[in-house]
This record gives C-alpha cells, structure tokens and sequence, in this order.
C-alpha cells in the first residue's frame, strides 16, 4: 500500500449568501418552480452552475474530493489531454476536469435524457462548448433501445441502472428509454476517442459492458481508468460476481493492473493505493473505486506515487 495524493489542498467554496439564499428557497418549497444561477469555486476555478427545478443542487457541494486530485496527477503523466467520460450524471466530473484544466478535451457518454439537458446547460453557461462534447448514448456490446431504471424521486438519479438483476431488491420509481450503442459501430464517437488518456467509468453495474465495448480501443491507447465497481456484498450474490470476474479476465487480456482506492478517513490526508489481484467480496462502500493501470506505464505511475510521498 503506498501514499498518493494529500487532499488537503482540494478546494472547494460557495459563497455564505449563496447558501443562505437557496436554504430559504428550498424551505419554501420553490426551488422546484425556478431556474437560478450560482457561482462556486473548484480548485480556484469560478463556474456558474444552474439549478434548474432542483436539479443541479449536488454540484453545490464536494462531491468526492479525492477524484479531483486523483484526476490532476493523472493528467499530469500523461501524454495527451483527452478525458473521456463515460456516465457524466449531471456534469460533477466535468468540473472537476474543468478546475484543472478547462482546455482539456472531454468527452463525455450519458443517456438520460434530463440529466443530459442540464449538463449540456452547465456546458454552454461556461463557455465549454469548443473542447467538451457529450453523446447521448450509454455504451454496450450491442446498438439496441434500452431501460434506464430509477430508483428515486430524482429524474437524474445517479444510481440508475439499465441491468435488471443488478438490484433485484429495490423500488423501481420511474424507467426511461435510452439509446446504447457498440461505439465500434459509429464512426464519429470512435474517432473523437481515439487518442483517449484518461478514462471514467460510472455506470451502475454496467461496467463489463462498457468495457467490452471499448476494449479495442483501450487496447490501443491504453488509457488509465478510473473505475467505479460497486460491492459484491456475500457470496451468494452470484450474479456480480460472475460479471467481477468477466472483468477480471478482460483485464488480464488486457494487460492491465488492478489498484484499490483507499480514501482519506480522520486520522490522514493522503489517498492511498492498493495494488490487488481481484475485485472480491466486500461489503464496504467506501472500497469500490479503483484504477486501473496498464503495464506498460506502471512505471510511470509508481514514480508518480514515489514523488508525491
């Protein structure tokens, strides 16, 4: 296990008033009825953020601070700038990247339609259009219509899944038609993410599909990933575990290594790195991000890691 990046230094602010302001709305109940701009600050960088009918509200706060300084000593060992995005939500990784960097090419894959509506609101009020681009699609095997199931009251529900066994246990709220596609099969999308250094993966579940569909072109350019894989729970969760252990041979096909994320708790300020073989069973929430690092720059990495101490 090796330390990495101090989290102290993410910054993130909204003003008093600000937050005064939208605690008031939100106690009278309008800010369901309203479209509002707010100002905030990530990592020095000013964005205006619009909330719409409530939507937009989670960008006013940390979302996972540790993935922005992850994300910024990523982009600094690697050989070129573009981030690709697959599961933008409502656009909280986008910021982080645009903190960083705003030049930076991203490109983004989202395919529900309301959170793909604010997000490309959140694009146009900062003047991103000319290096950011978002497709409306999710990312699968094949081309095909499918259903995106929420299980909240949230038309952007981050926790949305399009597998039907994924969670078998819980209320389905609402379900949306969505479009995926094998971006083998589109030329445009393929191209736009040839030269990808930087790949996220938030999907809820639908990892292996994302990355089947991609694994030509990680073969290529062998980007590193930041990968979210939600817990097995216990072993009788037969269902993810078959589908952890498809990742784990695509990987090795791959050529890749698996690096655990350990986030900072109250007794440190460094993220650390867990190098291991397998995702496992775990229950532990807090232990379902990872990065995966090709072989080919594990070196590369390592002295990242060893310059950061």
């Amino acid at each position: 296990m090796v330390n990495l990046f101090d989290s102290k230094n993410v910054s993130f602010t909204v003003s008093f008033m600000t937050l005064f302001f939208l605690r008031i709305l939100n106690k009278l109940k309008l800010l369901k009825c309203l479209s509002i701009n707010v100002r905030v600050k990530i990592y020095g960088a000013t964005f205006s953020l619009p909330i719409i009918k409530g939507i937009g509200l989670k960008n006013m706060r940390t979302t996972e601070p540790w993935m922005l300084q992850v994300i910024k000593n990523l982009i600094q060992i690697s050989e070129n700038n573009t981030f690709v995005d697959v599961g933008v939500n409502i656009g909280q990784t986008l910021l982080k990247v645009k903190s960083i960097n705003r030049n930076i090419n991203y490109v983004g894959f989202e395919p529900n339609p309301s959170a793909l509506f604010y997000t490309n609101e959140l694009i146009k009020q900062n003047n991103l259009q000319n290096n950011t681009s978002i497709f409306p699609v999710g990312l699968n095997k094949s081309t095909e219509l499918l259903t995106l199931k929420i299980y909240n009251k949230s038309d952007v529900d981050s926790s949305a899944s399009i597998l039907e066994e994924f969670r078998p246990n819980e209320k389905v709220i609402d379900k949306k038609n969505i479009a995926v596609f094998n971006i083998n099969d589109h030329n445009i999308a393929k191209d736009s993410i040839s030269d990808m250094n930087i790949l996220k993966i938030d999907v809820e579940g639908a990892e292996l599909e994302v990355l089947n569909s991609l694994s030509e072109i990680i073969n290529k350019s062998k980007p590193f990933i930041l990968i979210e894989i939600l817990p097995v729970y216990k072993e009788s969760n037969t269902y993810r575990i078959s589908r952890q252990q498809e990742i784990e041979k695509l990987l090795v096909e791959l050529n890749y290594e698996i690096k655990r994320i350990i986030k900072p708790n109250n007794n440190s300020t460094l993220i650390q790195f867990e190098e291991i073989s397998e995702f496992g069973i775990h229950s532990d929430i807090k232990k379902c991000d990872y990065i995966l690092v090709p072989k080919s720059r594990v070196e590369k990495f390592k002295s990242k890691m060893k310059n950061e101490k």
